[in-house]
């Protein structure tokens, strides 16, 4: 009996050290500070085929330039992601005893559907038409597999304006005309996600490639139509001899997950009531958060341990770019960091309740202990319990706070371009120059910043 205890405890403690010991903030200031390999050192704290580690790895990499590691590295994590679609039963039981470090990390769906925007860059780096269509079609397969699944009666699931845009201006670069306007018209049905049309959050040239190429591809009526909504010019153009710069600011840093405390009471003479129906007053007892129990009798407070969103404002606050004759402000339309709280607040429900049962199952082992060995006994129960409620922090770390696009018009030839990138009191904060842009006639190319 002893031995089985102890590998019982063991185990406790082993399922508890999933990324014991990381700090996500200086993880985030070395990679802030281009102490890459701080950074990657840092990430051992958790099991190789940890997923929010490997999807941390793959951008790490991709942001020293070595483009085959930062593909292994997502190779790993999706494949990672595919094998925990099957639920570890085992696991799901630990958790509940332990913490949710016991959980594999399967990755949230926005951080899901986000690694094909983020390794298109590896081929579109490369020029490798092939990967980088690849990419445009799985950020289009798994936003389509959100939306056949979504739960929410408004159907808002997998309506990412952003990615179904960017999967079609990469259709559009590698010569695939039909599925880039394929992926135009879903960005544009995105836009009425919720019933009601909102040209306001489009792409800035939305409009003019839907009716660009729906006049390319003889598709008269819906030129007309997406012409009256946009308000652009829906007669057919002959090809342009101007080349489009796409130009992708990723500014700053995604919000983190941390841990934080709250207290629910348990009432004098609740006790056996709880040990006869533990589900029932699990739920009981959740209702209780935040509830004011002065002038109540109080038997015990359960210490619950859960994750907070905590924000991580970027210095930056605008962006312009200018290449040739032409500049433009870069308009946002992927706030990452607002889809990684709402991906948490999604998820609060399950996470309170399970760390509700976990602290209510250790409050009867101490309540056991105290009657069946002594105090001394229900002391250590207790506290070997609350050093193993630890909260589960992980998320994909390294993503930036938000990604915003400038579109410009470029005439053919080599140009010298200009990025000035400026703080919330408007002071500058990066202004950069380089030479050497080279457009060519009907070209797309494509031009990625970040500021940190």
């Amino acid at each position: 009996m002893k031995g089985a205890r102890l590998l019982i405890f063991t185990a406790w403690l082993l399922a508890g050290c999933a990324g014991a010991g990381f700090n996500g903030a200086g993880f985030q200031s070395d990679v802030a500070s281009g102490n890459y390999e701080a950074a990657l050192k840092s990430l051992n704290a958790f099991p190789k085929n940890d997923v929010s580690s490997l999807l941390d790895r793959a951008l790490l990499f991709q942001a020293e330039g070595k483009l085959d590691e930062s593909n292994r590295a997502f190779d790993a994590a999706e494949l990672r992601i595919a094998d925990l679609y099957t639920r570890s039963l085992s696991r799901e039981a630990l958790s509940l005893v332990t913490n949710d470090r016991a959980l594999e990390y399967r990755a949230a769906a926005y951080e899901h559907v986000y690694i094909a925007y983020f390794r298109s860059w590896n081929y579109l780096d490369r020029k490798d038409v092939e990967g980088t269509l690849v990419e445009a079609r799985r950020i289009n397969q798994r936003l389509d597999f959100l939306a056949a699944s979504c739960p929410e009666e408004d159907g808002t699931c997998g309506n990412d304006v952003f990615l179904r845009y960017w999967s079609g201006l990469l259709f559009e670069w590698g010569h695939a005309t039909n599925d880039a306007y394929v992926s135009y018209k879903k960005a544009h049905e995105a836009l009425n996600s919720e019933g009601e049309f909102h040209p306001n959050l489009a792409p800035a040239d939305l409009g003019q490639r839907l009716t660009d190429l729906a006049n390319r591809l003889g598709f008269r009526d819906e030129a007309k139509y997406y012409a009256g909504l946009y308000g652009v010019d829906p007669h057919p153009k002959s090809p342009s001899q101007n080349g489009t710069v796409i130009w992708v600011w990723e500014n700053g840093f995604v919000g983190r997950r941390e841990q934080a405390t709250t207290v629910i009471p348990i009432l004098k003479g609740e006790t056996e009531e709880i040990r006869k129906d533990r589900g029932a007053w699990t739920q009981t007892l959740a209702n209780r958060k935040g509830m004011n129990y002065d002038g109540v009798e109080v038997d015990y407070l359960l210490r619950v341990s859960l994750p907070i969103f905590v924000d991580v404002p970027p210095r930056a606050g605008s962006a312009e770019f200018a290449a040739g004759e032409y500049s433009s402000q870069a308009q946002l339309l992927a706030p990452l960091s607002t889809m990684a709280q709402n991906a948490l607040d999604r998820a609060m429900g399950g996470i309170f309740l399970r760390a509700t049962a976990r602290s209510l199952a250790k409050y009867l082992a101490k309540k056991a202990a105290d009657k069946e060995v002594g105090k001394d006994a229900g002391t250590l129960v207790n506290l070997l319990g609350l050093a193993l409620e630890q909260t589960d922090t992980r998320s994909w770390r390294s993503l930036p706070h938000e990604i915003r696009v400038a579109v410009l018009p470029v005439t053919p030839g080599t140009h010298p371009s200009r990025i000035w990138v400026k703080g919330s009191d408007g002071r500058t904060l990066e202004d950069l120059t380089q030479s050497g842009l080279r457009v060519a006639p009907g070209d797309l190319v494509f031009l990625r910043h970040r500021t940190i």
